[in-house]
């Protein structure tokens, strides 16, 4: 991926040489300068200084620093954000200051007002995580509990093993680790205080299709609010045609599209059947050309249907004609076609 993103930056600036005069700012291209000052005094936009592209421009008529002296300039600007110091595609696990790959292990304990769930060995849950790789823990929220602590650590033989890692409110009922949270510090107990049962944890592999710009003071961070223009790869499917020319089976590969189409069966060959290749997937399907056989019962299903249709048909026929006639010349007329009984009187011979 490539990540281009609008970050804010504070810097000091030399004035130029010549008073009203412009002074460029780098890095660029800028967005917006947003303030301007030397010292305590805070130069004025629109009445000091102007934005002209790149450059912080002295109008003349106001106030301005005395050329040379350094001022400061806070702006946004649109940076080429870098992958692996401001953002990863996923998580951070294998990258300098992170945590390494590896099997982690995982304990949360819940929180109430008498105290907190102890070290089990058994509610422990871990995944071998691969750089890169996001770790999701979920539970069922606990009746009482007023709080959620998620230890952390590399191995499962004691409780002096798990870290603290994270504490959530009690609304929370899952934590998505990604590498990025720091160790805060201390184990579980080695015994529940509080009277509350901790539900059982499960932990899965989480969405990786994302951008992580990781933990603030590691690199640069987009301005919040602002967008982010970001260029991907990504996984097309498609569909393919298997034929039989008069010595060979062949796979006539389609186009792959976001909505792929059949390609078409060279001239003088036997199309078999298509072949649909999902994106970045080998779980494919397979529809068959050949014709399907039709019993006699279902023929006969088909008659008795049109049969049906046809009836009905007429009947409405005859009495949307009767509907469309004057009231008072079809007062006491019914329509029967005589094919049953339907409007018949059974009860009176």
């Amino acid at each position: 991926t490539q990540v281009e993103a609008i970050v804010e930056i504070v810097s000091n600036i030399t004035r130029g040489s010549v008073g009203g005069g412009e002074d460029l700012l780098v890095p660029n291209p800028v967005v917006d300068i947003l303030e301007v000052s030397q010292g305590s005094t805070v130069f004025q936009e629109g009445v000091d200084w102007q934005q002209s592209g790149n450059y912080v421009d002295w109008l003349g008529s106001g106030n301005e620093p005395a050329i040379g002296t350094t001022y400061t300039v806070r702006w946004t600007y649109t940076k080429q954000m870098i992958k692996g110091t401001d953002y990863v595609d996923g998580g951070w696990f294998g990258e300098s200051g992170h945590p390494a790959p590896g099997e982690y292990f995982y304990l949360v304990t819940a929180l109430d007002g008498s105290g907190e769930t102890g070290y089990d060995p058994a509610q422990v849950v871990s995944r071998d995580t691969l750089a890169g790789e996001i770790n999701k823990l979920s539970w069922l929220p606990v009746n009482g509990a007023t709080g959620y602590r998620i230890y952390r650590g590399t191995q499962n033989t004691d409780r002096a093993d798990f870290q603290l890692l994270k504490e959530v409110p009690a609304g929370v009922t899952s934590y998505v680790d990604d590498g990025v949270d720091e160790i805060a510090g201390g184990n579980p107990p080695a015994s529940s205080t509080a009277g509350v049962s901790m539900s059982q944890v499960s932990i899965a592999l989480d969405n990786l299709s994302i951008i992580n710009f990781g933990r603030p003071g590691l690199g640069d961070e987009p301005v919040d609010g602002s967008n982010c223009s970001v260029d991907y790869d990504y996984y097309l499917g498609r569909k393919d045609v298997i034929y039989a020319t008069t010595k060979e089976i062949k796979r006539l590969e389609g186009a792959p599209s976001d909505f792929p189409k059949l390609p078409i069966v060279p001239e003088g060959t036997l199309g078999l059947c298509s072949v649909d290749c999902p994106p970045n997937s080998v779980d494919m399907t397979v529809q068959n050309f050949g014709l399907t056989r039709v019993t006699m019962d279902q023929i006969h299903e088909i008659i008795n249907d049109v049969e049906d249709l046809k009836y009905n048909d007429a009947q409405f026929q005859m009495n949307n004609e009767l509907q469309n006639r004057d009231a008072q010349t079809k007062k006491g007329v019914y329509s029967d076609d005589f094919s049953n009984d339907a409007q018949s009187d059974i009860y009176h011979s």
